[in-house]
């Protein structure tokens, strides 16, 4: 089983005319058939500014020692897909910094804006394995 890796960057605002820097890095760990993903989350602390490199080390380093692993609920996903369901269960997450829930809660309130996505009923959300 070959593992791809895909590193996102967490921000405090995801409008599109307003600049924001990163405050946390997401990795996301994806098997061959995309069906089952683990990731793993860093934040900075909002008196320090964020290090893009040291993000992706600590996050990649948390999903090899402790990974969070979800089943996506939809056939065939696309990138959107996977990291739609992994800002869900990253949003709902119990023990997680509340700076990563806030994150992930207003990168779906951008996704929902710009991509209607209230009526799908093809995604199945299975809770993670905890933190």
């Amino acid at each position: 089983m070959n593992k791809n890796y895909r590193f996102m960057y967490l921000r405090d605002s995801y409008e599109p005319l307003k600049k924001s820097a990163p405050i946390g890095c997401i990795v996301i760990g994806l098997t061959d058939n995309k069906q089952r993903v683990t990731y793993q989350v860093s934040v900075c602390n909002p008196t320090d500014e964020f290090d893009r490199a040291s993000g992706r080390q600590l996050a990649l380093g948390r999903l090899i020692e402790k990974p969070r692993t979800l089943t996506v609920g939809v056939r065939n996903p696309t990138m959107h897909d996977i990291t739609r369901e992994v800002m869900i269960d990253l949003e709902r997450a119990a023990g997680v910094p509340m700076r990563a829930r806030k994150a992930a809660t207003k990168w779906l309130d951008s996704v929902n804006v710009y991509f209607d996505l209230s009526d799908r009923d093809d995604y199945e959300l299975v809770p993670s394995n905890g933190w």
